[in-house]
Order: C-alpha cells, then structure tokens, then sequence
C-alpha cells in the first residue's frame, strides 16, 4: 500500500509540472489467479515505450525485487516494441528493516551507474534510495517521503 501511495504521490507531481506520466500496477498486469491480464499486459507494454525517465517504485522481497517485478521486466525484455536496454532508472525500494541494511550492498561504478542487488533486466540504475522501517515509520515520516516523491516527479531530483 505504501508503494502505491508513493507512486500517486509522484504521479501527481510530475502530473503537476506538466509532464507526460503514467503508472503500470503490476497486480492488475499478473492476477492473483495465475492468468495474466492480456490487455493490461499490453497496455503496460506499450507505457515502456515512451518514458524519457523511468521510476521504478517496490517492496524488498526476500533482498530482491518480487517475482512480479522481474518478471514483467523480462517481459519487456523479450519484447519487440518496448525496447528499454540501457535506460537508466530511478529505483526506490520500501522494506522493513532499517534502509542502512542495503545500503552496505550498493556500489558505484566509474560509468555512474549503481550496482546492487535490486537490479532488474536492461536497466541500469543512476539513483537508488530505500525506505527502511516502513512498518514502524511514523505518519510524519511516511508524509516525509510522500513529499520527497511528490518532489521527484516534479524535477527528478530526490531531495534528502
């Protein structure tokens, strides 16, 4: 929920500064029921086409992103049309222990690019922030961080 809270929250800013955006919900993408959702497949596809920047907003999954994630990264992959190799991305990752838990494991490289365990396919990361102790954050805290995305889609530029 918090991620998707976070998500809105940039949404509505770059929405704000008159930028083209748009959001894929991955859970509408690949149902609970196991069947994925073809037209919502195609539609979140075809997103993948057009940012200039991409976002990436999840939860840790046992030190990775969720299956669901990479899974419809190695969709876009393989694709013909949503081509997004090399694109670089902002990844933003909400867990529930203290972020300096993985802040430990991210490292530079000397091209700019971060690399870490929160990879996901043909993307390289320029920016990557954690959210720790999401689920003992006080409200004043999780208002802090709706802020700050609010903010990114605004200027792309996470302010700490």
């Amino acid at each position: 929920r918090f991620c998707a809270a976070l998500c809105a929250a940039y949404l509505t800013g770059a929405l704000a500064a008159g930028r083209n955006a748009d959001a894929v919900a991955l859970g509408a993408v690949f149902p609970p029921n196991g069947q994925d959702s073809s037209a919502e497949l195609t539609r979140a596809l075809g997103l993948m086409l057009r940012p200039a920047r991409l976002t990436v907003i999840f939860p840790l999954w046992l030190d990775k992103p969720p299956e669901i994630v990479t899974r419809f990264f190695q969709l876009v992959e393989r694709s013909d049309e949503a081509r997004v190799k090399g694109r670089q991305a902002h990844i933003l990752v909400t867990m529930s222990l203290p972020a300096f838990a993985h802040r430990s494991l991210v490292r530079e490289q000397e091209d700019g690019c971060i690399q870490h365990a929160m990879s996901l396919p043909d993307l390289e990361t320029n920016a990557l922030n954690f959210v720790g102790s999401v689920d003992t954050i006080s409200r004043a805290q999780r208002e802090e961080w709706l802020y700050r995305l609010h903010r990114l889609g605004q200027n792309d530029r996470l302010e700490m």
